[in-house]
């Protein structure tokens, strides 16, 4: 890899010293191509302190992490044809230059294939360093959640320092996200397209307690799990039309077997058109593998709350419709991956 084959992308929102030290120190590595953001930052200085040594890109406002990416890779795509690899560093300082070396030179050189790579920060206090709360309990979130529910795992799922080939740009602007959950989409997105994802350790940097952070963890995590949270609104509204109509059959019947099937094939017609088009914003090309794959899954998560419904309503036949929820309160998570791997990928 040529050094000029790299460009440095830095989104920045009110920026300190820090900053400018960076870029200083870039240069003094030989790194010319260095585009810094100013994502409608309160005060221009640090970038006009800085203009004479990268190229600074303007917003008009505050929009946000993903969307300041966003605008950087455009730039790259409509005017850097040289450019073969990208690599995303945060303006904080919790990148330093061995880590964004570390990095560079853990891509493979003659590897043709499109990648991303990630520097993974080790989230755990040493003698030295201390981590911030937020910043710990965020990141073990959010590894949970990747590994739990969309079936892959990766250490360090918040981290800014990011390496991709550059052919990846046009996928990563249609990535959706405008503020941080852009990160967690962007490896979400990757994953589904099959594209090759790398981790290297890095050193864990944090000054101040990470107070330079602009992450808001409420607001941002929302917008984070963003996909969870619609595919638990979905499920909630269809289990409310599930558990109706179970009482119903159950009224009608008396038999669990015929009230949960017959519940469940109601409810997950709109449970299938809701996560298809409102959740995970599947291909419409494959509606028909979608269809099948969707329920086969039906069938068999039915039959197994059916089997545990009716195993556990031996034991406290008072209480099924209890039951029924704890069951199906188990197979949530189960559902949820079934759907984000294998139907709706």
């Amino acid at each position: 890899m040529k050094i000029d084959q790299v460009m440095i992308i830095i989104p920045a929102y009110n920026p300190d010293e820090k900053l400018v030290t960076l870029v200083s120190d870039l240069n003094k590595k030989g790194f010319e191509n260095i585009i810094c953001v100013n994502d409608g930052s309160s005060s221009s200085g640090i970038f006009r302190e800085i203009s004479d040594r990268c190229t600074v890109l303007e917003h008009d406002r505050n929009y946000g992490k993903g969307h300041a990416l966003k605008t950087a890779f455009r730039y790259i795509l409509e005017d850097c044809e040289a450019i073969q690899y990208c690599i995303t560093v945060d303006a904080d300082g919790q990148h330093d230059i061995p880590s964004i070396m570390k990095c560079l030179e853990a891509v493979p050189a003659d590897d043709k294939e499109s990648f991303l790579l990630l520097g993974s920060r080790e989230i755990r206090e040493t003698e030295g360093q201390k981590i911030p709360l937020r910043s710990r309990f965020g990141n073990a979130v959010t590894r949970l959640v990747t590994q739990v529910l969309c079936g892959f795992h990766i250490s360090d799922t918040q981290t800014g320092l990011r390496v991709c080939s550059a052919d990846l740009l046009p996928m990563l602007l249609k990535v959706e996200g405008e503020r941080y959950e852009y990160e967690m989409n962007m490896l979400f997105d990757m994953k589904k397209a099959g594209i090759r994802l790398m981790e290297v350790p890095i050193e864990t940097i944090y000054e101040d307690g990470n107070k330079s952070s602009h992450f808001h963890p409420i607001r941002d995590s929302i917008r984070i799990y963003y996909t969870i949270i619609k595919y638990l609104l979905v499920s909630i509204f269809s289990v409310l039309i599930d558990y109706g109509l179970f009482m119903l059959l159950m009224y009608m019947v008396h038999g669990v077997w015929i009230a949960t099937y017959g519940a469940r094939l109601c409810s997950s017609v709109v449970n299938f058109v809701l996560n298809r088009s409102f959740v995970f914003r599947a291909e419409k090309k494959h509606l028909v593998r979608q269809i099948v794959l969707y329920y086969i899954q039906v069938v068999v998560i039915a039959g197994l709350s059916a089997a545990c419904v009716a195993g556990l309503k031996m034991l406290v036949p008072e209480h099924v419709l209890l039951c029924k929820i704890v069951v199906d309160t188990l197979l949530f998570l189960l559902n949820y991956f079934l759907q984000k791997k294998f139907i709706f990928r």
